[in-house]
């Protein structure tokens, strides 16, 4: 808790003001050149993997599953820079069965690879802890768990030590990858640095 902590006050001291919203259709062509950017940053192995993820964000773009938004995007100012696809629901594998049953949130993370100093990826993963708390107060489902996967250490590593996430081993695609989880939680500091026209969410 300390380690983050002391990230989310560091990253109140730059002074950056971030908006999160839920895409529109009129995004996609955004969304499309960030994913791409991002991919290409990454290399043809990781871009390989990835290649499903991006095909089933680019399709929820604009859309609503059960009235909520499926992609969000985080943007300074007009710029589009870090989506996240938000679905209620773990994919199959890498989870046990026991794993696939319990209430959760499993959250996608693509960031500009041109702004990897202002580490956009955490403020994603904070908001979408908070989300998460924040369906289970206000009328929505009950989220036991925040999940995502990555096949980079320095991810997992992120997302364990600034984040406070469980890293598992798993396997997806024949590949060596880590499974990702945390309980949801109420980052009420967010506030000071990320605006959302949405409610029920950081505001």
């Amino acid at each position: 808790m300390r380690n983050r902590t002391a990230s989310i006050a560091s990253a109140t001291r730059t002074g950056m003001r971030y908006e999160i919203r839920p895409s529109l259709t009129g995004d996609y062509d955004a969304v499309a050149d960030l994913i791409e950017a991002r991919l290409s940053a990454l290399g043809d192995r990781s871009a390989d993997a990835l290649d499903v993820e991006r095909t089933s964000v680019l399709d929820h773009v604009g859309k609503r599953v059960s009235e909520r938004p499926v992609v969000w995007l985080l943007c300074r100012g007009a710029e589009v820079v870090a989506c996240a696809a938000v679905r209620v629901g773990t994919p199959a594998w890498g989870w046990w069965p026991r794993q696939l049953a319990e209430a959760a949130l499993h959250v996608s993370v693509f960031t500009d690879p041109e702004r990897r100093h202002e580490r956009l990826s955490r403020f994603v993963v904070w908001w979408a802890l908070d989300y998460a708390w924040r369906l289970g107060q206000e009328g929505g489902p009950q989220i036991r768990w925040v999940r995502g996967s990555t096949d980079s250490e320095a991810v997992m590593r992120l997302a364990r030590d600034e984040a406070g996430f469980a890293a598992l081993p798993g396997v997806s695609g024949g590949r060596h990858a880590f499974l990702l989880q945390r309980a949801p939680q109420e980052m009420g500091r967010l506030r000071s640095f990320l605006a959302s026209r949405q409610t029920g969410l950081v505001r």
